[in-house]
């Protein structure tokens, strides 16, 4: 079970990839070797992955050499459902996913990349209490 957002951008623009790099990396996301960015609760600690994203289209992952010279039609943002911290997980890929959204001027959409309302996210948190 995974609870999944998009990070679109605007009808007819794309994501700078030097941007989006700059923009993870201050949200604290750290490249991985499977090439996604995840999110630690501790720089420290990386056992206790909280959320990861990837590029939203095929094949998914970014090459960070080749990322600053491309452009990305969106991003996909997801976290296990069954999280052993999920109610904290959820709260700090929400406030990140906020903050990027605000960076790059996209939409936060839902698991069908439709702009994603309140009652999308009341969704996925009752998903994450009934996995709890």
């Amino acid at each position: 079970d995974l609870i999944v957002f998009y990070i679109m951008p605007k009808l007819g623009q794309k994501i700078n990839g030097r941007n989006l790099k700059d923009i993870l990396l201050r949200a604290d996301l750290e490249y991985s070797n499977m090439q996604i960015f995840n999110y630690y609760i501790s720089k420290h600690n990386f056992k206790d992955l909280q959320f990861c994203i990837a590029s939203a289209f095929e094949p998914g992952t970014f090459d960070l050499q080749q990322m600053l010279s491309e452009n990305y039609q969106g991003l996909c943002c997801f976290m296990s459902a069954n999280h052993r911290r999920g109610k904290a997980a959820y709260a700090n890929m929400l406030m990140t996913l906020d903050k990027i959204v605000n960076a790059l001027d996209a939409d936060l959409c839902d698991d069908h990349r439709e702009p994603c309302g309140n009652a999308y996210i009341a969704k996925c948190q009752q998903q994450l209490q009934n996995n709890a």
